[in-house]
């Protein structure tokens, strides 16, 4: 049963529609002058986000932060994660506004990414079964009607589309695996592991790197704005839980301060921030000017890695087109090759 719990969806989970919708009323609550408490207390009146606002609410006046309070009702770990960068933010308006912004521009691209890739990845199902089809029916018959002789251009076709089916069917169990192991081991190995199979993957990678530089400098802004001392503001990124690579470099920071080296050198071995971070951390400039420096990093790279994102998915649909055209001519090919060499021979 443990191992089940483990792979089901939790329950608790709410669907991004309302994640989405939740965020909206909250912000346009706030917009209107209400407190959090308030405008929380007036969301009863939304059906759908009733049993939603009273958790949270209750959650709050537990003593919990806001971050932790919508972690228990189920909200998406981008909303907690952004919530507790900024959780040391006064305004909470502006922390209510950016983050729905922010949701609602991963929930854009998400939506876009599904609907360039749906009918595509339909197309390819459907030609791929037709194609089987063919090599498992049709080309077995007119081999019997051509007396077991294939043309060569047919024989080469199948082939190359028997290699191509075998080397995706392999690729497809491999990645399975390699999921299944994931998942069953992620919680048992050690943050420098991770780093290490992180920078194995490209792909993966990049977008590890991306998320962690924004979340260091909003988080390392935010707290430079509260006007808390350098030891200390190290402390607390580096014994927070919810983004374990930030504590973890916080940690490497911490080290060296104590020590009574600068940061410069160890900066540059943080594989998982970007250099134009890193290029701004290790200027000597005052914490009002780091804070606002930090703070324009995070905005701007988060923008960037939502543009990266849309230009990556403008190139998806002509690659899949590519392939389907593929499938066409291997059609084309398979059914009338012989049929060509078959009205020769009569």
């Amino acid at each position: 049963m443990a191992l089940l719990k483990r792979f089901l969806p939790n329950n608790q989970r709410l669907t991004i529609t309302t994640q989405l919708q939740f965020l909206h009323v909250l912000q346009r609550m706030l917009s209107r002058g209400l407190t959090l408490v308030h405008s929380l207390d007036a969301m009863k009146y939304y059906g759908e986000l009733e049993h939603i606002s009273k958790q949270v609410l209750s959650n709050l006046e537990a003593g919990k932060q806001l971050d932790e309070a919508m972690d228990q009702a189920g909200f998406h770990h981008s909303i907690v994660s952004y919530l507790f960068v900024v959780r040391e933010k006064a305004d909470i308006y502006e922390r209510i506004e950016h983050c729905y912004q922010l949701f609602q521009q991963r929930v854009h691209y998400i939506r876009k990414f599904q609907q360039t890739v749906r009918y595509p990845l339909i197309l390819m199902i459907i030609f791929s079964g037709l194609l089987f089809f063919i090599y498992s029916r049709v080309i077995p018959s007119f081999q019997q009607l051509m007396f077991g002789e294939l043309p060569m251009l047919l024989q080469t076709v199948i082939f190359l589309s028997a290699w191509l089916g075998y080397s995706l069917l392999i690729l497809l169990v491999f990645s399975t695996l390699v999921v299944l192991v994931w998942l069953f081991s992620r919680n048992n190995i050690s943050l420098e592991t991770k780093l290490s199979i992180y920078k194995r993957v490209p792909l993966y990678r990049s977008y590890v790197k991306r998320q962690t530089s924004f979340h260091f400098a909003a988080l390392y802004s935010s707290l430079l704005q509260t006007g808390m001392p350098m030891k200390e503001l190290l402390n607390y990124m580096s014994r927070q839980t919810k983004l374990p690579i930030i504590s973890y470099y916080a940690k490497q920071m911490q080290l060296e301060y104590f020590k009574g080296r600068t940061i410069h050198g160890l900066l540059t071995t943080m594989e998982f921030l970007e250099s134009h971070l890193t290029d701004i951390l290790s200027s000597n400039m005052d914490a009002k000017s780091l804070a606002k420096d930090l703070a324009i990093y995070a905005d701007i790279s988060i923008d960037t890695m939502y543009q990266r994102l849309q230009k990556s998915i403008v190139y998806i649909q002509p690659v899949f087109f590519s392939i389907i055209g593929a499938f066409i001519i291997l059609i084309y090919v398979s059914l009338m090759s012989p049929m060509f060499e078959l009205m020769n021979t009569m």
